[in-house]
């Protein structure tokens, strides 16, 4: 009994060293069979690993979290980098807003904020104000300025475009305050490729596995299948991400013309882009969003008191009721006046920006703008809209593919199929 134990251990190590197996033919297509279905496996599991799940899962530091919701902001700013700033300019984008039909839009907030105000007026101009409020043409008069007073601000506004508004922080709070968003971005432009690299998983994988066949009976030590497994794993990855991006400028061979296979879509994948990017993260609500909460709201607020006091200023100067009321009031008091207007407008502000919200898209139109732009952009420009994603996690992917084709051989090797 004792011998016979003693006998079971040497027996497998003996099967593992052996030089050679002599494998059936039958055996021998299983080789190429498992690579191709292994390396589609791998593929889709890599794929799967680059976006999800969302969140980390896992106990302590042993998990897991997609690569692109673990490194969302970082991604999202090199699409602001790389992507964003060749296709928006904002001074050019803010120059398409209409001022003077923005300001006809608040019509009802500024009577409400101008009715507010003379009720509150100090006491000097409250007679005088109420003798005008029972004139036909009041309200008329209260639009005029009103529209007059809002177009103006809307042109300091687009002077200082750059200075109120920042494109990075808007596109990458609107990339991640949800890692689904990004995750959908990339999923959406990148669907057909990120198939083909499954699906290149069981073609290129069942065809370099032809070719292990073809050495394993030539020369068949029992590793032999575990180190071309693991290169067949490590090719057909490196490979499939290489003709997704490579040549990154098209090249002639004769009849045939040689591009990246993403950067043959540039026209597609443009139009997918740009229409994901002004819905999920360029839409109006967001865009006026950034201005009034945004990295630099500061700066857009003090546009409003400024340009109160411009315009006070100017009217009064022009003589009629306004010079009146200045005069009544005198300088220090007429200063405070227009304090008061400015805070009540601002105050206005967040219940008057939904009005402008259909207006500011269609006028605006980024969607084509930031399409057309897309279009004319080099193939080494273009490149950088999807690659980012497939560079966090190159290394990763190949690696799974090594290791679990490598596996895979040893397996196979120790099974004698």
């Amino acid at each position: 009994m004792a011998a016979g134990a003693g006998a079971t251990a040497p027996a497998l190590g003996l099967r593992l060293a052996m030089p050679t197996l002599r494998l059936s033919l039958p055996s021998f297509w299983s080789i190429p069979i498992v690579a191709g279905v292994l390396n589609f496996l791998t593929n889709k599991l890599a794929v799967k690993m680059m976006f999800y799940p969302l969140r980390f899962r896992g106990i302590g530091r042993f998990g897991w979290q997609g690569i692109v919701p673990s490194k969302a902001k970082p991604m999202a700013n090199d699409i602001v980098d790389n992507v964003m700033l060749r296709l928006i300019d904002v001074p050019e984008v803010f120059a398409r807003l209409p001022p003077d039909e923005m300001a006809r839009k608040l019509d009802a907030n500024v009577l409400r904020v101008a009715h507010e105000a003379i009720a509150d007026l100090p006491a000097p101009l409250a007679a005088l104000a109420a003798a005008a409020a029972r004139s036909e043409g009041f309200n008329a008069t209260l639009l005029t300025h009103g529209r007059a007073l809002l177009a103006g601000l809307v042109r300091d506004v687009q002077r200082n475009a750059e200075e109120v508004f920042d494109l990075r922080d808007v596109v990458v709070r609107g990339m991640t305050r949800d890692s689904l968003v990004l995750v959908r971005l990339f999923e959406r432009c990148g669907e057909r490729d990120l198939k083909f690299v499954v699906s290149s998983g069981l073609f290129l994988g069942g065809a370099l596995g032809v070719l292990q066949m073809c050495l394993w009976r030539v020369w068949s030590p029992w590793w032999s299948l575990a180190l071309t497994g693991g290169a067949v794993g490590y090719v057909t990855d490196l490979l499939a991400i290489k003709l997704l991006f490579e040549p990154v400028a098209p090249v002639r061979l004769g009849p045939l013309r040689l591009h990246g296979l993403f950067l043959q879509r540039q026209h597609e994948v443009a139009e997918q882009f740009s229409s994901f990017m002004q819905r999920e993260v360029l839409a109006a609500p967001r865009l006026w969003d950034e201005l009034t909460g945004g990295a630099r709201r500061d700066a857009f607020w003090r546009l409003v008191p400024s340009r109160v006091h411009a315009y006070l200023d100017e009217v009064a100067a022009a003589g009629g009721a306004p010079a009146v009321a200045r005069a009544l009031l005198g300088e220090e008091r007429w200063r405070l006046l227009g304090d008061e207007i400015a805070a009540r407008l601002a105050a206005e502000v967040p219940r008057a920006v939904p009005a402008l919200y259909e207006l500011t898209d269609e006028s605006l139109q980024l969607q084509p703008l930031m399409r057309d732009k897309m279009v004319q952009l080099s193939s080494a420009e273009f490149e950088r809209v999807l690659h980012p994603v497939f560079e966090e996690d190159e290394l990763t992917l190949i690696l799974i593919g090594t290791g679990l084709g490598g596996a895979a051989g040893v397996l196979q090797a120790m099974a004698g199929i």
